[in-house]
């Protein structure tokens, strides 16, 4: 472990800077990304970690609500279950979540929701190579 955290120190991604992801989860998140400039923007990391909703239609039915697709990778899914300290830590991920509860959403409807929001947040300091900067949430 502390040999991971050198390397993760001695890498000085801008990932670190994201209150909630620790240098494992960081680490973790990296190695599947591998290279954010393979993705043209944040709906494309969206799909390559499967948090994207599935579609289903067929000739008489559209289905209204759908699961999310589990056709990416589920190591990446794994490693963002670190939403759950980012809603804690972060104040703009708690007042988030804390408003989809108060307007009475399911959990799976929260967690997807935050787990899109979390890429998104991901994406921005990897492809411009900044720290996090939490005013821009708001």
């Amino acid at each position: 472990d502390k040999k991971k955290e050198e390397l993760a120190k001695k890498l000085n991604s801008p990932i670190f800077s994201i209150p909630g992801i620790e240098f494992y989860t960081g680490m973790c998140i990296l190695s599947e990304i591998s290279d954010i400039y393979y993705f043209d923007s944040s709906r494309k990391i969206v799909g390559f970690a499967s948090m994207d909703p599935s579609t289903y239609q067929s000739r008489q039915c559209n289905a209204p609500k759908t699961p999310l697709s589990k056709q990416g990778f589920r190591y990446l899914r794994k490693a963002l279950s670190v939403y759950i300290t980012t809603c804690r830590f972060n104040p703009t991920f708690n007042k988030y979540c804390s408003l989809n509860r108060a307007q009475d959403k399911f959990h799976k409807y929260i967690q997807g929701h935050a787990i899109r929001k979390l890429l998104r947040v991901i994406y921005k300091p990897l492809s411009e190579n900044k720290d996090f900067n939490a005013e821009l949430l708001k």
